[in-house]
């Protein structure tokens, strides 16, 4: 499971675009840059941010990239399938 499919989930539930722009911002993005690389503007970027705290009951940036943070950390690694022996 990624990033993005776990902040979909419950208890989050964050939009698919929701969940991508937390993804790119928990790995230290800026809003602009975040902005340029979903093609987007910085406002929506903000918008977007302002929707994760709610959903997510966050308070700030730091917040969120230490809940994904978490996640990465806690992530079951992939087992090697036959095609990568």
């Amino acid at each position: 499971m990624t990033l993005e499919q776990y902040l979909t989930t419950k208890p989050h539930q964050l939009s698919q675009r929701e969940a991508e722009v937390a993804a790119l911002v928990s790995t230290g993005l800026s809003n602009r840059e975040a902005a340029v690389s979903l093609f987007v503007t910085e406002k929506t970027v903000k918008f977007h941010l302002t929707n994760i705290y709610k959903k997510m009951g966050l308070k700030s940036r730091s917040q969120l990239i230490v809940h994904c943070s978490t996640f990465v950390q806690h992530a079951p690694k992939s087992r090697p399938t036959e095609a990568s022996f």
